[in-house]
């Protein structure tokens, strides 16, 4: 069941990302990086459609990562090169879509917001979306170049490429697009997995602990020394989720209404309770 949700959610993302980008980038010429930007280019440059070039560039990464990363790494991959540029040929052919707007800001908006929903989807399920995002591990694991590092570059390459054909506002909605890229993958890949973390200082620990395993809530001690009065105790630390964290904040002033109470946003909680059940 897992396993069919991984992959559903990976057509669902190839999907997103093909609409974005036949709807919203081939029409108006706004440029992008990636494998994208290199459809974009060549479109310009030689005619071919984007889909084509983003099949040749797929195929070509793939069998260089297939090479020298593994085949586990190219099985992750293997799905979204094969279906992304039959998806993309069929909205390109699609009647009206590169006619649903002429608003190029509206374009940029709507290109970043899909692509970075649907390469973040993709993602997140432990994917990949092929393409230009395999050079960068490749020259991480045989030249120990920081993936960032080459990600960057390869995006400036391909943003370069287009300044020749491109207009100072389509260069500009450009770099919309991409920073909305960029903001909207990072929520995707953290949409729902935030917590709350808890540390609570108090000398009604006990009493504190125990509510707090009542209300289902794990809890961890470690021993604390109080800096105006030197008291040994313990203090509280437990992650929950943040629709739970008024109720259990409550609870801990109701057993204790001066308990130092500390709270900090997570981006993720792993294990029992989380992750794992109970």
């Amino acid at each position: 069941m897992k396993r069919l949700t991984g992959i559903l959610a990976v057509i669902c993302g190839n999907v997103i990302l093909a609409f974005g980008i036949a709807a919203f980038l081939e029409p108006t010429g706004i440029i992008s990086g990636g494998t994208t930007g290199i459809g974009l280019f060549v479109q310009e440059i030689f005619g071919l459609p984007v889909s084509v070039t983003y099949g040749i560039v797929n195929v070509v990464c793939f069998l260089l990562g297939l090479m020298i990363l593994g085949r586990e790494f190219a099985m992750s991959t293997l799905l979204s090169t094969v279906i992304f540029p039959f998806i993309l040929g069929f909205f390109e052919r699609m009647e009206g879509i590169s006619s649903l707007t002429d608003d190029y800001f509206l374009c940029a908006v709507l290109a970043g917001t899909l692509s970075g929903t649907g390469v973040g989807l993709v993602i997140r399920f432990n994917a990949s979306t092929g393409g230009m995002d395999i050079p960068p591990l490749i020259a991480n694991k045989l030249f120990g170049i920081p993936i960032g590092t080459m990600m960057l570059a390869i995006n400036v390459l391909t943003l370069a490429l287009q300044l020749t054909f491109s207009d100072t506002e389509q260069i500009l909605y450009g770099l919309v697009q991409t920073v909305l890229l960029s903001l909207v993958l990072d929520h995707v890949l953290l949409f729902g997995k935030h917590q709350a973390n808890l540390m609570i200082i108090s000398p009604e620990y006990e009493k504190i602990h125990r509510i707090l395993l009542e209300n289902e809530t794990g809890v961890t001690l470690f021993p604390v020394e109080t800096g105006y009065k030197g008291e040994k105790q313990k203090a509280i630390l437990c992650a929950i989720s943040s629709r739970r964290l008024p109720r259990i904040k409550q609870l801990v002033e109701a057993a204790d209404p001066t308990a130092f109470i500390l709270v900090n946003s997570s981006t993720e909680v792993m294990g029992r309770g989380f992750t794992l059940p109970r």
